[in-house]
Order: structure tokens, then sequence, then C-alpha cells
């Protein structure tokens, strides 16, 4: 990557980036990941084989949040129309929780592929590799032409909300909207993997910028299905 000048250095990367880490500062790349969300020193990433007791062998695909003094550099892959930032992010959100088998075994699908063979080797690579391997294309759903009678939410939603009114309200105007293509959304007040993805799905049909984040631009349009008496209805609203 850095002789294709393909690295990015901090305060440049984005969303749909590859980032490296090293932990032990050995120059050394010691673990990988996909880039979903930043703030000003903080990243957050999915990763494989991570965990709150390994940073770089725990065992299952997490959303991470990471410190801008665990990274070595981040990669840009030369995305194209057929496999964009956004379908390797909803691909590698589809697989958060999942575990090697048996534990402590390093065996996972993604070597499988990789290797041809079920073999015991750290997978945090070989899951990124599979993401671009393996990309789903984002689904379109058929766009409601009633009126939502419920709360429009009106707060950004981003990953790890849990503000439980405002992300139940935005769970309930999900499961509403992507009716047509039967996703169903637990209620439960948490912004997780799934809600991110009925966030990239809605946002995909409607033509807008497809990130997870369900923010200013994303609330607008969930306006418009809002009978002009509801639209405005107070965030604090009981959640159907």
């Amino acid at each position: 990557a850095a002789k294709k000048k393909m690295t990015v250095s901090w305060g440049n990367h984005r969303f749909g980036d590859i980032i490296l880490f090293d932990f032990n500062k050995n120059g050394t790349a010691d673990h990988i990941g996909i880039v979903i969300d930043k703030t000003g020193s903080t990243v957050r990433t999915i990763e494989g084989n991570t965990g709150s007791g390994n940073n770089t062998n725990g065992g299952q695909v997490q959303i991470r949040s990471r410190a801008k003094s665990t990274t070595k550099c981040f990669v840009r892959p030369k995305y194209t129309k057929n496999i964009t930032p956004a379908m390797v992010v909803y691909t590698a959100l589809g697989h958060v929780g999942v575990k090697e088998s048996p534990k402590n075994s390093n065996k996972v699908k993604y070597n499988q592929w990789f290797y041809g063979r079920n073999i015991s080797e750290f997978w945090c690579a070989t899951i990124v590799c599979w993401n671009f391997g393996n990309v789903e294309t984002i689904p379109k759903a058929t766009k409601p032409t009633a009126k939502y009678t419920g709360t429009i939410p009106t707060v950004e939603v981003k990953y790890g909300c849990k503000d439980g009114i405002k992300v139940k309200n935005l769970q309930n105007f999900l499961n509403w909207y992507l009716g047509s293509l039967k996703i169903k959304l637990d209620v439960d007040g948490e912004c997780g993997p799934k809600t991110m993805r009925a966030i990239m799905v809605y946002q995909n049909t409607e033509g807008l910028a497809v990130d997870a984040d369900f923010g200013p631009n994303s609330i607008a349009r969930a306006k418009t299905y809002a009978p002009s008496t509801s639209a405005t209805k107070p965030e604090t609203s009981t959640p159907k």
C-alpha cells in the first residue's frame, strides 16, 4: 500500500478506510480493521479476532473504539462503483459477533476461505480480505406511499447510542420504512450493528450518502414521511 501511495495519515482517514495498528510501538503493524466512524481523538472500527481480553487475538468480530496513539496508518482501497466503502462496511457489520470455533483455535470461515483449508492462523487480516471478496450489495426498499404516524426521529443517532427513547423512535421508523424488505429490528433502544445496517438500507433507498449515521440529512428526509401535524412531535413521546 505504501509503494502504491495508498496510505493516509490521521485526520485524513474516513469511512471505509483500512486501519493498521501498532500497539507495542515497534514499527510493525500487528492488527487491522475497517474504519466506520471518527472523532477528534478516537476512531471506531470493525475488527476480527479482537476482544476485551486481547486486542489482537480476542476471538471475535467486534466494533471497537481506538485511540490515535494505537494507530500506525490508514490505507484507502481503490474503491469502484461495484465495491464501495458503504458496501464493505455494510458487509462487515453483518459479521459483528462472529466467534472462532472452537475457542482459542483461530479457526473461522474467513481463514478457510483465504487459505483454502481449515487452518489455525490469526484472522484479523483474513476477515478484511473476506469482506472485499464477498461484498454485499446494499438493498433498496420500496418507498412507503403512506404517511408515518409514529414519532419521527429528530436527533442524530450513531453506533453506540443508548438514549432509549430516541433510538426506539428510530428503530420503529425503520421497521415501518423497510417493511417491503421484511427487515425487523428489535426495538431495544440501542444502536447496534443491525440498526446501522438498517440505516444504510434507508439511506441507499433515499439516495442519501450511505454512512450508517442517522444524521441531519437522514432526519430531514424522514420528516417528509410525517403528516405536517406530527413532523415536529417532541422526541420524548412514548415509542410505539
